[in-house]
């Protein structure tokens, strides 16, 4: 019984109180999430030519550059690339038109009616590959 006479005595004064209500912050734009606008593979090519008595750092640097993808594509949640490399034809030759298989910027690609789709492995990475 006092509570609700409080209530109403008090009643004009809480009716024409107002509250400081702050703005909210506004967020910070998000950093981009694909794994191709935030890392260039290497060229691993580019070794092997410069060093032809070394072959072997033509698979260092494709164990490095798969490595930097996969730390990259987990810390983005994205897909993983696939550990292996295959050869294929490079986009736009006439084997990769004659087969419909092509690597497009160490991807393997696969010609479709209406445009290309990308190569997986068996666990549903993306597959790797290098130019022919």
């Amino acid at each position: 019984m006092r509570t609700s006479i409080l209530i109403v005595a008090l009643w004009p004064m809480l009716a024409t109180a107002q509250l400081h209500v702050s703005k909210p912050k506004p967020r910070p734009p998000s950093p981009p999430r694909s794994v191709a606008a935030s890392y260039q593979p290497v060229d691993c090519k580019r070794l092997t030519e410069r060093h032809p008595a070394q072959p072997w750092l033509r698979q260092v640097c494709e164990n490095t550059d798969y490595n930097a993808s996969m730390v990259l594509a987990r810390g983005l949640g994205r897909p993983h690339p696939s550990p292996s490399v295959i050869g294929l034809p490079a986009h736009g030759s006439a084997p990769a038109r004659q087969y419909g298989l092509a690597c497009l910027g160490q991807l393997g690609m696969k010609r479709l009616d209406n445009g290309w789709e990308q190569l997986r492995d068996r666990e549903g990475r993306y597959q790797r590959c290098r130019d022919l």
